[in-house]
């Protein structure tokens, strides 16, 4: 009564992970395979769960949490919500005919969504950090900091969100990370007297970071807008609502958009070698 369907169940999952590892595949990203919590945070956040709103409205802790959780206490809980599953399901077995099917589709066009929305995401944000690295390597809190006021401008953090969030989080040092997790607050002024305090050959970056976070959800709120504003007159820069617009339909179009350049000092050519030169582009 119950070994059928449990199996059933770890077939559904391993397609799932077959589904997951397909996906990040196509947006360059990689599952560690020395670091199986990297799959197995990603795969708790984006699977649901009990969670709090009232003492963690914005979801914060549950990424804290989970960024610090270690592999083995991971896949305890996702093994005994696979039973929990398995064992419902028996509760009524003829319903579970009828039910089952439809339950397979929902949950796996629901995973699908949501590990597409994340690689979006998680592609736009290593390409942000690679970019930031040439030029202020020690700016990474700040990407992340900035990234954190972007998705929490329209409400709560959302599961991909929440899910790139703790990734990037794990990969920092326990130092790293508690200067980072202190910053993720409410109050968006000390923030943005950071970014006024941000190297000139970072700003640009910076703000073209933002714009790609906020176009890789294929849509730009009315928050996010006032958001970059905020961060474009912090940095010195302007926000281009046409371009905003451009890397939505490339998004849309291509998946991914061009990362971030990051300016650099190069020697001054002749006149006949700039000619010659044509710009590189940055996937």
């Amino acid at each position: 009564m119950v070994a059928l369907p449990a199996s059933g169940i770890v077939v559904r999952a391993i397609i799932h992970l077959r589904l997951a590892c397909d996906l990040a595949s196509a947006f360059h990203i990689r599952f560690d395979p020395e670091d199986p919590a990297d799959f197995s945070r990603l795969y708790a956040l984006l699977r649901g769960g009990e969670h709090d709103e009232e003492e963690d409205p914005l979801g914060l802790e549950r990424v804290e949490h989970l960024a610090q959780a270690k592999a083995t206490d991971l896949g305890e809980d996702l093994g005994a919500k696979l039973l929990g599953d398995s064992v419902a399901r028996n509760i009524v077995p003829f319903l579970n005919v009828v039910t089952s099917s439809v339950d397979n589709w929902r949950r796996t066009r629901r995973l699908g969504d949501a590990m597409l929305r994340y690689v979006r995401l998680r592609r736009a944000l290593e390409d942000a950090d690679a970019a930031l690295r040439e030029v202020a390597p020690r700016n990474e809190s700040l990407l992340l900091e900035s990234a954190w006021f972007l998705f929490v401008s329209d409400g709560r953090l959302r599961e991909e969100e929440s899910a790139v969030l703790t990734h990037e989080l794990s990969r920092l040092t326990p130092a790293r990370r508690r200067e980072t997790r202190v910053r993720f607050v409410d109050d968006e002024s000390e923030w943005l007297q950071r970014l006024r305090s941000a190297p000139a050959s970072a700003r640009e970056v910076l703000q073209e970071s933002l714009n790609a976070l906020a176009a890789a959800d294929l849509a730009v709120t009315g928050p996010e807008r006032a958001l970059l504003q905020k961060a474009a007159q912090a940095l010195h820069t302007s926000l281009d609502s046409g371009h905003l617009e451009s890397l939505v339909r490339r998004y849309r179009e291509e998946g991914v958009a061009h990362a971030p350049k990051a300016p650099a000092a190069v020697p001054r050519a002749s006149p006949a070698a700039r000619e010659q030169e044509t710009p590189a582009r940055i996937h």
